[in-house]
């Protein structure tokens, strides 16, 4: 039954890498295997994929959550972009953090 599982799962791969869809793949394995090829599984839901999320927050709580958009690049743009959003942040939720000196070195130095 484990060659069987591992030839299945060769058979799929390939028809897989040669376009096809799932349920002919399904079916070519139904012919040629019978009773003994594997039910068809169906998924319910699609995949939730990959997020990134970039957190900053403080001794006093949450100051920015920035999601990545999908197929983006966190690069230099991007980032520093992200600091100008976490100044306005700060400057809109801690007035007077960035006027009595704190975090200027770090959010002043990226602007442009």
């Amino acid at each position: 039954m484990e060659n069987l599982k591992f030839e299945f799962r060769a058979v799929v791969k390939f028809l897989c890498k040669e376009g096809r869809a799932a349920k002919e793949i399904h079916d070519r394995l139904c012919a040629v295997y019978g009773d003994s090829a594997p039910p068809m599984k169906f998924r319910t839901l699609p995949s939730a994929g990959k997020l990134m999320a970039t957190i900053f927050w403080d001794r006093k709580g949450l100051l920015l959550i920035d999601y990545l958009p999908p197929k983006t690049t966190m690069n230099g743009q991007y980032y520093a972009s992200l600091l100008l959003k976490l100044r306005d942040a700060v400057t809109e939720k801690r007035r007077g953090m960035l006027e009595s000196g704190c975090c200027t070195t770090t959010l002043q130095s990226t602007s442009p």
